[in-house]
């Protein structure tokens, strides 16, 4: 895709609410300049998966108010990884909320620095090269993570927060960033940047920038045949969501 029908496909998808259940997981994702954020309800569980941009964010409360999202419900604050379209905001959102911050150890670099550019970034199409540099120099006020994860450690949700609902847990699994998480919430799965939607049309994509693709491929066979081999819904942090059959088939392409 040119930059330009990029960036009016960008346009078209900026705003945009989405009501999605999966059995007792009930998922609203807001998506604000380009990036996704879900507020995930399970049981007692209420759960924010990732933030969006800081400069968005003041504006993403209110949004979240006004469809009857209040943040003080909210028992935690996940940024699936340290990069500015996801842990820009989580600042704002504690304010808010008063919910704790979780963050893959891995990225405390980057979330303390507060730019994207303390990680590398490789991009893996047209799309990704065109944008790489501003992406690479964005930034974000400098975020201290109330609570870390280190890498390939796992968490379990429920017993974390003392919370009854499906069974929740967050494995970090370094890969687009040193600190990437994936949560699960019984069938639904949060991925981050593992892989993103396509723009415009149905399918798992490649993500814009992911730097080792054969460790891609495997970290996500390993979410769909250990982590969650019941997972009927996988959330990205662009565009989507997907079903298991669209995550299923972006394997077998990565492997010709």
């Amino acid at each position: 895709m040119r930059p330009l029908l990029f960036l009016l496909a960008l346009t078209a998808c900026a705003k945009r609410v989405q009501d999605t259940t999966v059995d007792e997981v009930e998922v609203t994702t807001v998506r604000r300049a380009f990036a996704n954020v879900h507020w995930v309800e399970a049981g007692e569980l209420t759960l924010l998966v990732d933030t969006g941009i800081e400069a968005e964010a003041d504006a993403l409360v209110e949004q979240l108010r006004a469809l009857g999202k209040d943040p003080a419900e909210l028992d935690l604050i996940i940024a699936t990884h340290g990069h500015d379209d996801h842990a820009g905001g989580a600042a704002t959102l504690r304010r808010a909320s008063g919910a704790p911050v979780l963050l893959g150890a891995g990225d405390l670099p980057l979330a303390s620095a507060g730019r994207n550019d303390a990680g590398p970034l490789c991009a893996t199409d047209r799309i990704g090269r065109s944008r790489l540099e501003g992406v690479q120099e964005a930034s974000y006020a400098p975020l201290e993570p109330t609570m870390r994860l280190e890498p390939g450690a796992t968490s379990n949700l429920n017993q974390l927060l003392q919370q009854d609902g499906p069974p929740a847990a967050v494995y970090a699994i370094p890969g687009h960033t040193e600190g990437s998480l994936v949560v699960t919430v019984g069938n639904a799965v949060f991925v981050g940047d593992m892989f993103r939607g396509a723009i415009g049309v149905g399918g798992a994509r490649v993500h814009f920038y992911q730097c080792d693709l054969t460790d891609n491929r495997a970290d996500i066979e390993r979410v769909l045949g250990e982590l969650a081999p019941g997972g009927e819904r996988f959330y990205t942090g662009h565009f989507g969501p997907l079903g298991r059959k669209d995550v299923e088939r972006l394997v077998e392409r990565m492997a010709d």
